[in-house]
């Protein structure tokens, strides 16, 4: 079990969001401030409107602990949150071939692990995300 506090959502929905804390669609369909896909949000049954911060925060929760419970290695939540990034599929193939050195990861993935890292002694207030919804 991992444990995702409310400063590690608001550091993961800026990594999500980039920098100036605005979310639009990803290039699969991803929405709101976690872009979650919609394979995921209506395989996982979420309630409420992915771009709200609060629905999307707990589908997204939910989501990273179900990642989490399915890594065969250490240091969970990096590894969950590289499947969040770059499919499980991908990320259980390397951990297979190469094992579970977080370095092994493509570069992009292995710095979207790190989010967890900057939420540590950071306060964000909500007021600081902007949610803007595009239809498709």
């Amino acid at each position: 079990m991992i444990t995702v506090t409310v400063a590690f959502l608001m550091a993961w929905s800026a990594a999500e969001c980039g920098p100036d804390m605005v979310c639009g669609h990803g290039e699969r369909g991803e929405r709101g401030p976690f872009q979650i896909s919609p394979m995921v949000w209506e395989g996982r049954r979420c309630e409420g409107d992915p771009w709200d911060w609060d629905d999307s925060a707990a589908c997204a929760a939910g989501y990273l602990r179900n990642l989490a419970g399915r890594q065969r290695c250490p240091q969970r939540r990096e590894w969950a949150l590289a499947a969040y990034n770059w499919g499980i599929g991908n990320v259980l193939e390397l951990q297979e071939e190469m094992g579970c050195d977080l370095a092994n990861l493509p570069s992009h993935v292995y710095r979207y692990t790190r989010i967890g890292r900057a939420a540590r002694g950071r306060l964000v207030v909500r007021s600081d995300v902007k949610v803007l919804p595009i239809p498709l």
